[in-house]
């Protein structure tokens, strides 16, 4: 297969990933402009909240990852068994995850969010969206899985619809909020109804595919499959936590602060999302290659993702510093919050061809079975970079956001050089598993 029919391949998957992502975005960024009249306490409030969903979510998305690798895989090589045993084994784990998680959020979540905050009115505010929230977080986990499922065998058009019918609901819901009374608990009621929205409308996709059209509850591996998961739900835990409490520190700056935090990551969740979709496009493309013994080449793909990732977040970056007059008004009535937002936004721009040059790399060691590779670069940028550096710049040296802001660049920017070194010295593990029984038994009668 030539470049061009691979740059091919990777953009007609990178495109519809792409499009979901700014779907998502987008749909997130309206969420946060009809949240503007409530104020700077409210808005804080609700990056708390949104952020413990954010980071419980993106660990958990970990298991439909590897599911869509494994899949993907089992769908090149024509092993619908194996296939259907990934799925089922999937979502168990993922609801028994979510039942867990759910038991500790209400017995603990007021007193961790107060120990890891302070007990402010913008903690108090996070446990209450949180309270709610929940009820949509077990549709957030199955939606995570089965995105990246239908993404990993090339269905492209369901995860979009899902994200449209997804924003859709939420929006529709806000608006209703706004007119009878806007609320903390109103916004996470529409956030688990848009959620709960596209999980319905993903498993109405999944399953009437041919592989999935019947399902036999003894074939599921819930043990086997955890067991793999745990290196890519390590990596993303170990990023997500440690966002966590990087947001922590920025929380202990002032509700000022803690806004305009929020304003950047309403602006940059469109940037975050564009190598998402282009890793998800590489461990799609390199999944199908592995399982169908197309393994030459991976190299060819892997050069064009992370080509194409650093110079569309180039791009974005410079649209970003272009328009930041008109955007952080927007988002911020704040005049103090404005202010603090434009000082932070050159660092935060300079960020994103980093962060899309790691995102992508790390996406490309799971799909090349180097999933613990991943997670070391995951830890050491975040526990030995970030958080100390964030620690001693915003803390020691009283800078701020800004501070917190170029501990995050240092952080990308070791964990992009990392990521090259071990793709340059990786020789691919040519990981292809062993067809099921099932299969190996139609081969033979065939």
């Amino acid at each position: 297969m030539t470049a061009r029919a691979n740059l091919n391949q990777l953009l007609a998957l990178a495109g519809p990933a792409l499009v979901h992502g700014s779907v998502v975005a987008l749909a997130f960024a309206a969420e946060r402009l009809l949240a503007r009249p409530l104020g700077s306490e409210a808005l804080a409030a609700l990056s708390l909240g949104t952020v413990v969903v954010w980071v419980l979510t993106t660990t958990m998305s970990g298991v439909g990852t590897t599911a869509a690798l494994k899949i993907g895989e089992a769908s090149g090589r024509g092993d619908r068994e194996a296939a259907r045993q990934t799925l089922l084994s999937a979502l168990a784990l993922v609801l028994i995850a979510w039942g867990t998680v759910a038991a500790v959020v209400l017995l603990c979540g007021p007193t961790l969010l107060a120990l890891a905050f302070g007990d402010t009115q913008a903690a108090r505010g996070g446990a209450t969206y949180l309270n709610v929230a929940l009820i949509g977080l077990g549709f957030a986990f199955v939606e995570s899985v089965l995105t990246q499922v239908l993404f990993g065998l090339g269905d492209t058009r369901g995860p979009v619809r899902a994200a449209a019918i997804s924003g859709g609901v939420t929006l529709a819901m806000l608006l209703l909020a706004l007119v009878i009374g806007p609320s903390l608990t109103a916004f996470a009621l529409g956030a688990s109804a848009g959620t709960a929205a596209a999980a319905l409308s993903l498993g109405h996709r999944v399953f009437k595919r041919r592989e999935f059209s019947w399902v036999d509850a003894r074939a599921m591996q819930v043990f086997r499959l955890a067991k793999e998961s745990t290196p890519t739900v390590a990596e993303k835990a170990v990023a997500s936590l440690g966002y966590f409490v990087f947001a922590a520190m920025l929380g202990r700056l002032g509700s000022e602060a803690l806004a305009a935090n929020q304003a950047l990551l309403s602006i940059g969740a469109l940037g975050c999302l564009l190598p998402e979709a282009l890793g998800i496009a590489v461990c799609s493309l390199l999944a199908r290659q592995y399982g169908a013994g197309h393994k030459a080449q991976s190299s060819v793909a892997v050069r064009l993702a992370l080509g194409v990732s650093v110079l569309v977040m180039g791009v974005y970056a410079t649209m970003v510093l272009a328009l930041r007059s008109a955007l952080i008004p927007a988002f911020l009535s704040d005049s103090t919050a404005q202010r603090i937002a434009l000082d932070c936004i050159a660092i935060f721009a300079l960020t994103q061809p980093f962060m899309g040059a790691a995102v992508v790399g790390r996406a490309v060691l799971r799909a090349e079975s180097k999933a613990r590779c991943a997670l070391s670069v995951a830890t050491f940028g975040t526990f030995a970079v970030r958080l100390p550096l964030c620690l001693l710049l915003v803390h020691v040296h009283d800078l701020g956001l800004f501070g917190g802001l170029l501990s995050v660049l240092v952080d990308w920017i070791v964990q992009a050089i990392a990521v090259l070194i071990a793709l340059r010295y990786n020789k691919s593990s040519a990981r292809s598993e062993p067809e099921s029984p099932y299969r190996q038994a139609y081969r033979a009668r065939a």
